[in-house]
């Protein structure tokens, strides 16, 4: 609490006329530089909370801990901040004197209807929790940080992510959603990795990643000739269950590998402005090899409609699968009672263009805080998400919650560094007209009766737009940030 109560009194310290008497003081700043919301009520909504996604599980110590914040919040700030958090359909208190508010008559419990809220001017929550996607931001739902900058520090990236995670934030360059960089589990992001069944790895007898990892050679050649190309799985006898030697989805699939690439659809120019590149070399190379890939490992290669659907590898039917990093964490496969086997993860490999060690991880859209233009309490809020963004009590160390999920000490050091280098994919929401740039590389490298060159001769002026009216504007924004 004492680092925002230190930034809010310099801030009013600041504030002086042109005469240099002191100028009125920020709202609910007292003369002390203390903070006291007056009693105001803070509604805040999460929305997305499943088991898959990167919240909290009711009943764990890290649920625990983010009550504990708000009770402090509470305490402190003098406010009533009242939560719907996930519980997993459970009607539960947040402690004393708190309910959830699921039994509000209007709550919204979908993006559809949170939407209509926001346009018509009901929506009753004064900050949210959600998956964020730039078009919901260009659609001016809600505040932009850099309204709120006395009380949120957007641009600090130990708090609220690096200058990569910011793309996912942006609209015209603008951010409107901050993300808790220091909550446990978080600093993976919503990203993709590589979850890989030890026990199974043991079986075949192939070679631990691990060590591909730890002797810098896990490389996309390595990927395929260690796995795809060593394991000979065979049809699964009747009633048995098929194994696989990779799981992954289709269009996510393509997406990783521009990631893990190195593949940057903006280039700067000489004299330092930005224009759109929709087929850089690496992106060529990326493309080009996972058609080797889909086109000779068709039959032990497991493509999921979603990728958050981990069953299969719950099951233990699955060699490797690039999953959601929140889904080993504290999700599905963190709290999944039924696997009986030991999971690894890895980054995506890395690709021939790649800076090897910067692991390019894709994101899809991050899980942060974003505060609705409806609300009434505006900069109350954003003083609530400044706190709630803190380390959580008990969690100050992040290898304290990682020594809970992780058996192995490198599988700490590999998810830990996996957030520095995220991509974001610029996904538009599934009601859009458009579709996921993902899916039209999955397209283009899956076309029939057409060439590579003629494939991407036809997305050109779409790739070209897109990348102009949604990159451009972040990239010169992110790269502006020190």
């Amino acid at each position: 609490m004492k680092r925002l109560f230190a930034i809010l009194l310099l801030a009013a310290m600041m504030l002086v006329t042109a005469c240099g008497q002191p100028a009125e003081l920020l709202p609910f700043v007292t003369g002390d530089g203390e903070i006291d919301l007056k009693g105001v009520e803070i509604n805040w909504q999460w929305i997305g909370g499943t088991r898959t996604t990167p919240t909290y599980t009711y009943g764990t110590p890290q649920y625990d801990a983010l009550l504990d914040r708000i009770n402090d919040i509470e305490e402190e700030f003098g406010c009533t901040l009242g939560a719907r958090l996930p519980t997993d359909g459970l009607d539960i208190d947040l402690g004393e004197d708190k309910t959830i508010y699921d039994h509000l008559p209007d709550a919204p419990g979908d993006f559809e209807t949170l939407e209509l809220q926001l346009m018509a001017g009901t929506y009753k929550y004064d900050l949210v929790f959600q998956n964020g996607t730039s078009e919901r931001f260009k659609a001016g739902y809600y505040v932009p940080m850099t309204d709120l900058t006395d009380y949120i520090d957007w641009t600090d990236s130990e708090k609220y992510g690096s200058r990569n995670l910011l793309e996912a934030a942006m609209y015209d360059g603008v951010p409107y959603q901050v993300y808790p960089m220091n909550w446990p589990g978080f600093d993976g992001v919503e990203m993709c990795v590589a979850a890989y069944n030890k026990d199974l790895y043991r079986q075949y007898q192939l070679t631990d990643p691990h060590e591909f990892y730890e002797n810098g050679t896990w490389t996309y050649e390595t990927f395929e000739n260690e796995l795809l190309a060593k394991v000979d799985i065979g049809k699964a006898p009747e009633g048995q269950p098929q194994i696989y030697a990779f799981q992954t989805d289709e269009p996510d699939f393509y997406q990783c590998l521009i990631a893990s690439n190195n593949v940057h659809f903006v280039e700067k120019k000489d004299d330092g402005t930005l224009v759109a590149d929709p087929y850089p070399t690496s992106f060529v190379n990326a493309i080009t090899w996972a058609q080797g890939i889909i086109g000779e490992y068709e039959d032990i290669i497991l493509y999921d409609s979603d990728t958050y659907a981990v069953e299969e590898y719950c099951r233990g039917e699955v060699f490797m699968g690039w999953l959601p990093s929140n889904a080993v964490t504290t999700g599905a496969i963190a709290y999944n009672d039924k696997a009986v086997f030991e999971t690894g993860i890895m980054p995506l490999p890395a690709g021939p263009d790649a800076v090897y060690g910067e692991w390019g991880q894709l994101i899809q859209e991050i899980m942060g805080f974003c505060i609705p233009i409806s609300s009434v309490n505006q900069e109350a809020a954003a003083m609530i998400i400044s706190e709630l963004c803190e380390p959580l009590p008990n969690f100050e160390d992040k290898s304290t919650f990682y020594d809970m999920v992780f058996a192995d000490p490198i599988d700490i050091e590999i998810y830990m560094e996996l957030g520095k280098h995220v991509k974001y994919d610029y996904t538009k929401d599934d009601n859009s007209k458009g579709r996921t740039i993902g899916e039209n590389f999955g397209e283009i490298a899956t076309s029939p009766n057409r060439s590579l060159s003629e494939a991407m001769e036809q997305y050109r002026g779409m790739f070209t737009t897109f990348i102009e009216e949604w990159m451009v504007p972040n990239y010169n924004t992110v790269n502006s940030v020190d």
